[in-house]
């Protein structure tokens, strides 16, 4: 539980292998002042964040991010679970470096799964079935794991 955003990732970071819960802000927000360059945001898992799941602020970050293996779930009325805050669908989506293989699930959200950009062709709609996560326990369960998630670069 925390009162702002969950994650701001640096220039040429990697967010990977985060948990994300409860937050006040947006879950992980990857843009222009936080993240100019390149970078990576992968395996992470983000939960009932009162803003967007990943929340991408501009056209340039479009082209800069790397984002995969993230399972983004229960998002809010109003909210996205991928949001580009930026540009259109179109534009966004010619932009595009390589968002792809994660699984967005609303989980009883009322928000929507991406805003200004395309699903990723592997993305996934699953329910991951947490084990608990009311306790802060997010192993997956057998629903996720049988389409395969998380695996794809399992051991960046």
């Amino acid at each position: 539980d925390w009162r702002g955003v969950g994650i701001l990732p640096s220039d040429r970071g990697v967010t990977r292998d985060n948990i994300v819960a409860n937050v006040f802000g947006d879950g992980i927000k990857y843009g222009a002042q936080y993240a100019a360059y390149f970078g990576v945001v992968a395996a992470n898992t983000v939960y009932n964040a009162a803003g967007h799941a990943l929340n991408i602020l501009d056209a340039n970050s479009v082209q800069s991010i790397l984002a995969f293996n993230n399972t983004l779930s229960k998002i809010p009325s109003g909210k996205y679970a991928i949001n580009v805050a930026a540009g259109t669908l179109a534009a966004n989506d010619m932009r595009r470096t390589f968002l792809d293989y994660n699984n967005v699930y609303l989980d009883g959200g009322a928000g929507g799964l991406y805003n200004a950009i395309s699903a990723g062709v592997h993305d996934t709609n699953v329910d991951p079935q947490f084990t608990d996560a009311a306790n802060y326990d997010f192993s997956v369960g057998t629903n996720l794991k049988a389409v395969g998630f998380p695996s794809l670069f399992a051991n960046l």
